[in-house]
């Protein structure tokens, strides 16, 4: 079900690069693979996602998104796959 009330636009995530792994170790910047985004808003359950495959990259814009309800998360992953908890972004 679609609110046609609500409010809808654009959203400037922004991150750090990370230094170091999950565990403590030092994560190297070569060593990082990318980053992913996953979004919900409204009433929806389920995320989009968007996979940044650029280590320098540290904000993403998503246009003509719903701001009611909205819960936006940012994760990094490793050139090995190895993905970070993700980390819900705030205002």
């Amino acid at each position: 079900m679609f609110d046609a009330g609500a409010e809808t636009g654009t959203v400037n995530v922004y991150w750090s690069t990370p230094l170091e792994r999950v565990n403590g170790d030092a994560l190297p910047f070569d060593e990082i693979g990318g980053y992913e985004i996953r979004y919900r808003s409204g009433q929806s359950i389920a995320y989009s996602f968007v996979t940044i495959f650029d280590p320098s990259v540290e904000q993403y814009t998503i246009d003509d998104i719903r701001l009611d309800n909205l819960v936006i998360e940012v994760a990094v992953f490793d050139n090995q796959a190895n993905f970070s908890s993700y980390v819900k972004a705030t205002e």
